[in-house]
């Protein structure tokens, strides 16, 4: 059978591209997405909850799906149960979150089980402690926006945790009161963000540059923005709130004390009890620590 020389260039067009795709890194957008999470609460009701912070990237290569990547990190301290007191206990007596700041998930393998269904496995570090997880994570959708940039989203099918697993044990030794089993569930926007970042990435590539000044702590400015630095085993985040807008967002070394944000065009250069916040187009503002108020 003859294949007619435009349909057969098409196709040829059509395999090169596919076969030639590059992996693309899209960047989870923190305030469009969700996690959420329930528990039981005296054998007769539940507490439902959420976090507020995290961030991370999907790495999607759908010339070989196997080849695809997942990290997800999570602000431990930014649970919302919609009740201050008792998210108050949840971050001090179960998670801890002095000493295990961070909830971080890493994929070891990603695979097309069925058409837009994935399946994740990979480590969940949660209070310290690692297991493995699988995950199952549902398209809802794949767009390329109006600035040429690719989009998806996902739905994370509910899965339960057992949180004495993690050594979270705080409530639990037989008591009736909280249960032990949480159901958590998610919603995740991701973007490629690099038609927004200005060239930051070859204005500021990554350096194993010394860090003098501790990359941790609370940081204000005149503007009204709030700003908190974590530091949790050799990764860096940055939660910034005002009175309009909040996110989360990774960053990584550029220079001595100087960082950039993996998600958005912002420069953060840390100074003895301050730090320099640049947020992209605009002027620098310099923020001064909590503890010199």
């Amino acid at each position: 059978m003859k294949i007619h020389y435009p349909l057969a260039t098409c196709l040829l067009v059509i395999v090169t591209k596919i076969a030639s795709a590059a992996p693309v890194v899209l960047h989870i957008d923190n305030t469009h997405s969700s996690i959420q999470f329930s528990v039981p609460f005296m054998a007769i009701s539940e507490v439902t909850g959420r976090f507020e912070r995290f961030c991370g990237t999907f790495v999607v290569d759908d010339a070989n799906t196997s080849a695809s990547r997942v990290e997800l990190f999570i602000d431990a301290s930014s649970i919302n149960t919609g009740l201050k007191i008792r998210d108050r206990d949840l971050v001090e007596k179960y998670l801890e979150t002095k000493t295990h700041p961070i909830i971080y998930f890493k994929s070891k393998s990603v695979r097309l089980t069925k058409p837009k269904q994935f399946e994740v496995v990979g480590d969940l570090r949660l209070h310290g402690v690692s297991k493995e997880l699988r995950i199952i994570l549902n398209t809802i959708g794949d767009i390329i926006n109006s600035d040429k940039a690719r989009e998806l989203g996902f739905k994370l099918q509910p899965l339960a945790l057992n949180r004495t697993d993690y050594g979270i044990l705080e409530g639990s030794m037989g008591s009736s009161s909280v249960g032990d089993t949480l159901t958590v569930s998610a919603i995740i926007r991701v973007r490629d963000v690099m038609p927004y970042r200005n060239d930051l990435d070859v204005r500021y590539p990554e350096k194993n540059a010394a860090t003098s000044i501790p990359f941790k702590g609370s940081f204000h400015g005149k503007s009204g923005a709030h700003v908190t630095l974590i530091h949790d085993q050799g990764n860096y985040f940055l939660a910034f709130s005002d009175e309009e807008w909040s996110w989360f967002a990774q960053a990584k070394i550029v220079g001595p004390n100087l960082f950039k944000l993996l998600s958005f065009s912002d420069l953060v250069e840390l100074k003895p009890g301050t730090i320099i916040f640049t947020r992209s187009g605009e002027q620098p503002e310099v923020m001064a620590s909590e503890e010199t108020k």
